[in-house]
Order: C-alpha cells, then sequence, then structure tokens
C-alpha cells in the first residue's frame, strides 16, 4: 500500500508542482494573513497562518516523498 502512495506522488509531483504549492503558502502568508489580522477576524487569521505554514512545508514534504 505505502509502495503505491509513493508511485502516485512520484507520477504526479512535478516542479510546477512544487512551485504552486509553495506560492499558495507564500499568499497566504503575505496577504490572507495581514488582512485578516487587520480585520480582527482571530479564527480565520489563525487558519490562515496554519494553512500557510503548511503549505510551505508540504512541496518538501512531498519532494522527500518522491525520491523514496
Amino acid at each position: 500500500m505505502m509502495n503505491a502512495i509513493i508511485q502516485n506522488i512520484k507520477n504526479f509531483y512535478d516542479i510546477t508542482v512544487f512551485f504552486v504549492i509553495l506560492f499558495i503558502g507564500v499568499f497566504l502568508l503575505l496577504w490572507d494573513y495581514p488582512v485578516l489580522k487587520a480585520m480582527k477576524h482571530k479564527n480565520d487569521t489563525r487558519v490562515a497562518l496554519v494553512m500557510g505554514i503548511m503549505y510551505m512545508i508540504l512541496p518538501f514534504v512531498l519532494y522527500t516523498i518522491s525520491r523514496m
């Protein structure tokens, strides 16, 4: 089962996917987070921060899995 998941990621994973996921994280952290913080939406601000950090880490996790 694990080999099937790794093979799926290898087939799906491309450099454009890496950068798209990374840019989504940058967008969330540099645009959405400050806007939501200025509007004083605490829950939305927290979600934007967590998702931004996760999207900044996710491409590297997928890259590591694809190299297994």
